[in-house]
């Protein structure tokens, strides 16, 4: 999608973004990494060949793994979501982004909005564990006094 369509759109995409990405990072790690295997496979070896004949929507809409199926984000930014997952993926298999000319503004704010997600959950995984660790020492303390 060219930069002059969305340009309009940028105020607060990358917000909008790590909200999304947030929200995705928690559902895979409530579910162990485990992800929707694809409409494709689940026919041949999942609900969808158990369930063979009911509308895929309602076999899919019971699944715990619903949540983490492809194209299953907000349909308003799904181009977005793709550009920075493919960006990003583009950047672990090496590739360097020289600041600002290498990218367009539009993938600027997608690659910001996945690297806001990452760094919220960091922390919130790092308070979790400060949580855990403080809770440890306190249960520890209670039992050295008894």
């Amino acid at each position: 999608m060219p930069d002059e369509v969305l340009r309009g759109r940028l105020t607060g995409l990358s917000g909008e973004l790590a909200d999304y990405f947030i929200n995705q990072l928690a559902i895979q790690r409530e579910l162990k990494g485990q992800t929707c295997p694809g409409e494709e496979i689940c026919a041949t070896s999942g609900p969808l060949l158990r369930y063979r004949g009911t509308p895929i929507e309602q076999v899919c809409g019971g699944c715990n793994l619903r949540h983490t199926k492809e194209n299953n984000g907000p349909q308003n930014l799904a181009y977005a979501i793709n550009t920075a997952l493919d960006l990003d993926e583009v950047k672990q298999a090496g590739a360097v982004f020289s600041y600002p000319e290498s990218l367009s503004a539009y993938e600027w704010a997608c690659v910001r909005g996945l690297q806001r997600a990452r760094a919220k959950d960091e922390q919130a995984q790092q308070a979790k564990q400060r949580e855990k660790e403080n809770n440890q020492v306190a249960q520890n303390r209670l039992r050295s006094m008894r």
